[in-house]
């Protein structure tokens, strides 16, 4: 992302590259499409997003944004909570796994008092019900499940962005700011990509900041610009902002 603004502006071939889609591209069919292992890596791997971020961060400043970092303290409240939580479970684990070799013994003991006979025929019923119970199999993940899962490593460090208040003097404003412009695409583009690879707080902190920009200066894009950002925010990751 070393390009200078007037490629960014003036080149359509990068922004499908560095946000990339589970659909392929019409304007750039050469452009990488996701899949559910590409999805997978990124939910599972802070380093692969803090890729993504750095791309963000340099196109919303491209865009006219401010950018900041906001780092995210632990909630020590929270960790006490889990750790409480999860002696209980180990406690109601022992105890039941007590309560197993108590039930265990009793029944090693009954059929030690059982004639030969009928233990051979209690073995049989057994194994006849076993063999006759069914098998249930995990399902492999689908891609829809994995577009909706969420990242495996939830990050400390999210991404502020907002409209400065003479951002209309700004170039770089000023090129999208209108009722229609191409940069509304790679804008819907972006916010999805965000979302479908574990970056949701990023994908909404800029959503947040186009609905900010709309409140604070006049005219600006239109309806139709605005319902894609909406879409691309708030649908269901399987189902692209286009569809109706």
């Amino acid at each position: 992302m070393a390009l200078p603004d007037r490629d960014l502006e003036g080149l359509h071939d990068y922004i499908q590259w560095i946000f990339p889609l589970p659909e392929r591209s019409v304007f750039n069919p050469w452009a990488p499409v996701v899949g559910e292992d590409v999805v997978g890596a990124f939910r599972g791997c802070e380093e692969l997003r803090e890729g993504v971020r750095d791309a963000v961060r340099r196109v919303v400043r491209f865009w006219g944004f401010e950018v900041g970092v906001r780092e995210e303290e632990e909630d020590e409240d929270e960790d006490e909570g889990e750790e409480r939580e999860k002696e209980k479970e180990k406690e109601n684990d022992d105890g039941e796994k007590g309560q197993d070799n108590v039930e265990s013994d009793d029944a090693t003991k009954e059929a030690d008092l059982q004639p030969s006979g009928d233990k051979e025929e209690e073995e049989g019923r057994k194994e006849k019900k076993k063999q006759e119970e069914p098998t249930i199999e995990t399902p492999s993940p689908s891609p829809e499940n994995t577009l909706n899962s969420p990242p495996q490593k939830p990050t400390k460090r999210t991404i502020t962005i907002t409209p400065p208040p003479n951002a209309l003097s700004q170039l770089g404003f000023q090129n999208w700011w209108r009722r229609f412009d191409h940069n509304h695409l790679r804008m819907t583009r972006m916010i999805r990509s965000l979302r479908i690879l574990g970056l949701e707080d990023e994908a909404q902190a800029f959503y947040q900041a186009l609905l900010k920009a709309k409140e604070m200066f006049p005219r600006g894009p239109g309806k139709t610009s605005y319902m894609f950002w909406a879409r691309a925010a708030k649908r269901p990751l399987e189902i692209p902002p286009e569809d109706d």
